[in-house]
């Protein structure tokens, strides 16, 4: 629809447990920024805020995708029909300039996602067969 998407999250976010200092502080810079440099169509903006005081965020970093995620547990919300994702089964290592790793580093990280999620260069390798 034309409207640039930002993803904002909290590294361990939980409303009960979290300090949302750095994000309330540096959200706003963040969002500015990613609307100076532009967001294309179909794409998301994911930022995630590490969960520091505000004054030991280093900046903004660009970060790939970590694979720790096993999955997730489906859990029944507080309000009738409604669910969450419960606790995030994950690994501990994190891979070197991944959105996990450049937060323990201090940043916030920031990762283009593509709806488009065909894989172009498998796609391009598939050849036509005639039966």
């Amino acid at each position: 629809m034309g409207v640039p998407a930002i993803a904002l999250s909290q590294r361990n976010g939980r409303l009960d447990r979290a300090d949302f200092d750095a994000a309330a502080a540096h959200g706003e810079a963040v969002i500015r920024h990613l609307l100076e440099v532009g967001i294309a169509d179909r794409m998301i903006m994911n930022v995630n805020f590490p969960p520091i005081a505000p004054a030991d965020v280093r900046g903004i970093k660009p970060a790939s995708l970590d694979r720790h995620k096993f999955g997730d547990q489906v859990i029944e919300g507080t309000v009738p029909n409604s669910y969450r994702l419960g606790p995030l089964l994950a690994k501990q290592e994190t891979l070197p300039g991944s959105d996990r790793a450049i937060m323990d580093e201090g940043w916030i990280s920031l990762t283009s996602l593509s709806m488009d999620i065909m894989a172009k260069e498998i796609q391009a390798g598939l050849k036509e067969v005639v039966f």
